[in-house]
């Protein structure tokens, strides 16, 4: 027979568990980051899972922020350029 609270606690345990299975789910979504230039066939395009990106969704509140972030790292890897004006020598 179960003592005082301990119908209480074994609630908390499995909301738990069932939190984190749906944590897990949450952090499996998959995200595709796509990147043009505005040439034909010129397209970058990766998917990763929300786990992959270092997701946490108690610390990262806003998920379009988070991942609006992590486009703009990811793109910077791709993207090279720069600008130089005529008839200045470095």
């Amino acid at each position: 027979m179960l003592q005082n609270g301990e119908n209480e606690r074994i609630r908390e345990l499995l909301n738990d568990k069932t939190t984190f299975r749906e944590g897990d789910r949450q952090m499996d979504k998959k995200v595709n980051f796509t990147l043009r230039i505005g040439l034909a066939g010129c397209c970058q395009e990766e998917e990763f899972t929300l786990g992959e990106l270092g997701y946490d969704p108690e610390y990262d509140t806003d998920l379009e922020n988070f991942l609006e972030e992590q486009w703009r790292e990811w793109s910077g890897n791709y993207i090279d350029g720069g600008f130089r004006l005529e008839g200045q020598n470095d």
